[in-house]
């Protein structure tokens, strides 16, 4: 693929033509179509790429709206649903962090809750969303100092260990 390409050579024109071709397929896709939230998604992850190599906020906030459309056109109980969340919440999380703005971390928060609960034991994003949540839990504690986000985050990642298989390599 063309990110492939990137992550091999380095050459930005790679991720350009990937962020450029996945704007025309969401443009082209119809808004009742079933592929539109993966295509939307593709299209989060590879702005949050550019941003990663660029620093450049505005392809992050970019992604943020693509991750927003693609979990908005997603119904809740859909199986990629949680996938989608936390593409969301990892794109909020790092622009929370580059503009310093504590509410959209407490938003990816809040969805990565959702995601939790919606999950059922067994579901295979279970687990990374509990991760993820455990983990911006820990940010959230340490910005703000509330002692029970620290208590929730210890409390989601003891649950990933416990549902972690023993010779899981991960």
């Amino acid at each position: 693929t063309l990110e492939e390409a990137f992550d091999r050579t380095g050459d930005h024109a790679y991720l350009d033509e990937s962020v450029s071709l996945l704007r025309e397929a969401v443009d082209a896709t119809r808004p009742d179509d079933p592929f539109l939230p993966a295509e939307l998604s593709s299209l989060g992850q590879a702005l949050a790429r550019v941003f990663a190599q660029s620093g450049d906020t505005q392809p992050l906030a970019e992604a943020v709206e693509a991750h927003r459309a693609a979990v908005a056109a997603t119904p809740n109980g859909h199986p990629a649903r949680p996938t989608f969340v936390n593409g969301l919440a990892s794109a909020l999380s790092a622009l929370s962090d580059r503009i310093d703005d504590i509410g959209l971390l407490a938003e990816a928060v809040e969805l990565l809750r959702e995601s939790v609960d919606a999950c059922q034991d067994g579901h295979p994003d279970r687990t990374m969303s509990q991760y993820n949540l455990g983990l911006l839990l820990d940010t959230l504690a340490t910005k703000t100092g509330e002692t029970a986000l620290l208590r929730e985050a210890i409390a989601a990642l003891r649950s990933v260990v416990a549902a972690t298989a023993a010779d899981d390599p991960a």
